[in-house]
């Protein structure tokens, strides 16, 4: 699984959740939600949702996905592994 990473002027790399919290205390109006991510039971959590997230996104978007070139990210779906592999 790839993450969002973030690299702060120091050449430290964040990623995930750690990277969108980071983002967000650069972004004016954002520190509130950049600060929430860093709450560590919120942050467990938004970790996890992130997780999920970035597993599924590739079967979200059908017309970008069309032809078939994000299974080499999220893998066959159940229908291409039947078609590939009928049942006698």
């Amino acid at each position: 699984m790839r993450l969002m990473q973030a690299v702060d002027p120091n050449g430290k790399v964040w990623s995930g959740v750690d990277a969108w919290a980071r983002i967000g205390q650069a972004l004016p109006g954002w520190k509130l939600i950049a600060w929430l991510l860093l709450v560590p039971g919120f942050h467990l959590v938004a970790g996890q949702i992130y997780a999920w997230v970035a597993r599924n996104r590739y079967r979200w978007n059908r017309e970008l996905c069309a032809d078939g070139s994000c299974t080499l990210h999220s893998g066959p779906s159940h229908s291409d592994t039947e078609r590939s592999h009928p049942h006698n």
